[in-house]
């Protein structure tokens, strides 16, 4: 890597972790001038709120890392609405897909060991 592709991914790391900073006080303000309610609201009217993730820098993009944000500012409503999001999609794909197998007229055994299988 050069010196100037060095500084760039350096520089763009720290927007990104920057970003990330400014949007959690963001929340927090919301949070502490219109309460919960207007904040989850407010991530709905936008559909950001199954997309915490997307938000964090690649290289720290994991569930610990939204959990210990959302904890440190106050915001564990934020963590709770994603892994309410992210239960609610895995839900719809299970659903989804049992209902191609029946579709496909397949023996009820076989999407029953594919659920364990998945389930491992």
């Amino acid at each position: 890597m050069t010196k100037k592709t060095e500084n760039t991914s350096d520089e763009l790391l720290n927007t990104k972790t920057t970003t990330t900073e400014s949007l959690d006080e963001v929340f927090a303000t919301v949070k502490q001038e219109r309460g919960v309610t207007s904040l989850v609201t407010a991530l709905k009217k936008g559909k950001l709120e199954g997309r915490p993730l997307e938000f964090l820098p690649l290289n720290r993009r994991s569930e610990e890392v939204l959990a210990s944000s959302s904890a440190s500012r106050g915001l564990a409503e934020l963590l709770r609405l994603h892994r309410a999001q992210a239960s609610q999609e895995a839900r719809r794909e299970l659903t989804q897909a049992l209902l191609d197998e029946l579709a496909d007229e397949k023996p009820v055994r076989d999407p029953i060991q594919e659920l364990r299988d998945m389930a491992q």
